[in-house]
């Protein structure tokens, strides 16, 4: 058996498709038929999204700012405490700005946030490796 076109205009005696769809009021679709010397241009399609138009998935560095200030309470480093505390407040300032939409401020935030995490972790290193030294070579008096 070989394929058949279906008709545009239906009758009662139409293939099982269509006239399930007459059944329930539906027509098929009429269309009208490109020519053969038909050119196709180019086309801008512009949608619109609820929400920002960023990353949702991004934490704006507040997992950082988590991880550096458990480090920094529990392996000593308390003079970075501070700063990666100030780094939690502007993540979750920067997570804000984003739920609104600003999606400049909320990148701008989120650099400040790296930021402080960078120097926390600087001033990090720089306490470990003095009491360090300190534990190895004592403190001697010139």
């Amino acid at each position: 058996m070989a394929f058949q076109q279906p008709h545009l205009n239906q009758d009662p005696s139409a293939p099982p498709l269509y006239q399930s769809q007459m059944e329930y009021g539906t027509q098929p679709q009429h269309y009208t038929p490109l020519p053969p010397n038909a050119t196709f241009g180019s086309a801008v399609v512009a949608s619109r999204t609820n929400g920002p138009a960023f990353a949702d998935s991004d934490d704006y560095n507040m997992t950082t700012s988590c991880l550096m200030s458990l480090l920094c309470f529990f392996c000593g480093g308390w003079l970075s405490l501070p700063l990666s505390f100030m780094a939690i407040r502007i993540s979750s300032s920067a997570k804000e700005a984003a739920r609104r939409g600003d999606a400049a401020l909320a990148q701008r935030k989120a650099m400040y946030s790296l930021l402080l995490n960078v120097i926390a972790v600087i001033l990090y290193v720089y306490v470990a490796m003095t009491v360090l030294s300190f534990m190895f070579w004592g403190y001697r008096r010139v």
